[in-house]
């Protein structure tokens, strides 16, 4: 069965994945300028696929609008090709990137991008929105660094919003929402070079969202290993973390540690397909 195309215009997206004699398979794909999708993986025991734009970033006024319809009975793995680079806004122009997720029943999703990098100067407004059936399942990442900090530009962003909604059944689960200011960020963050929420939600990680609150719990919030702050906030099987490092790699690492038995979900360790 051959999905309609949808109406794809500059900066839209969509991707549709449907279990097909017992496979995930992509049934539809397409992206328009400056969206690019790699899918690295269009039929198997999980769809692999990897989000990026032309030049590995955005610039003020981009709009990017990406819809995932994941079917029944699917299993689907989201990543970026790189961290996603934000340009310097010299107006009022921001950069907008909108994705939106429907799972089917039994429906799983690990979207685990790499951190947005907002040079000095950068506006983003970006929301993932995703709607659950009541036995789907989703890993969902967010992360932020400071900027380039080679440059030693640090939270000299202008503005960063990033919204999770979260729904089961047609009822809220999660309502979260990040807002940085440049004028309020140096004194408040000092030396954190990114922060990062991962929210783990429904049967198929349950048992992964519950080793890790339990290790969470029994050490505290931190410092860990490389200076890394998390705090965790658990509710029946679901949890909401949050991550707090000097760099990017202190926290990857602990988010590649923590999640790697999403292998046996998606047939392949995260982050190691990468194009």
């Amino acid at each position: 069965m051959v999905a309609p195309l949808p109406q794809i215009g500059p900066g839209l997206g969509h991707l549709a994945v449907r279990s097909v004699s017992g496979s995930s398979a992509v049934i539809t794909a397409a992206v328009g300028d400056p969206m690019k999708l790699l899918v690295t993986q269009a039929r198997g025991p999980a769809v692999w696929g990897f989000t990026t734009t032309y030049g590995g970033g955005l610039l003020a006024g981009d709009s990017i609008r990406l819809s995932l319809d994941l079917g029944a009975d699917t299993r689907t793995f989201l990543g970026s090709q790189a961290s996603t680079k934000v340009y310097r806004s010299d107006g009022q122009k921001v950069a907008q990137v909108a994705v939106t997720a429907t799972l089917g029943s039994q429906a799983f999703l690990a979207w685990l991008p790499d951190p947005v990098v907002p040079f000095a100067g950068s506006r983003l407004e970006q929301s993932l929105r995703v709607d659950l059936a009541p036995t789907a399942s989703a890993v969902l990442l967010d992360a932020v660094t400071a900027g380039r900090l080679a440059r030693e530009e640090r939270w000299d962003l202008t503005r960063c919003i990033s919204r999770l909604t979260v729904d089961r059944g047609g009822k809220p689960l999660l309502r979260d929402a990040l807002d940085l200011r440049s004028h309020l960020l140096r004194e408040r963050l000092g030396s954190c070079g990114v922060l990062a929420t991962l929210f783990l939600t429904g049967p198929q990680v349950a048992p992964l969202a519950a080793t890790i609150a339990a290790e969470v719990a029994a050490a505290g919030a931190g410092p860990w290993d490389g200076g890394l702050l998390i705090g965790a906030a658990p509710k029946g099987d679901d949890l909401l973390l949050r991550l707090a490092a000097p760099a990017w790699p202190v926290a990857e690492a602990w988010l590649h540690s923590r999640l790697a038995p999403l292998a046996d979900l998606l047939d392949g360790a995260p982050w190691r397909r990468r194009p």
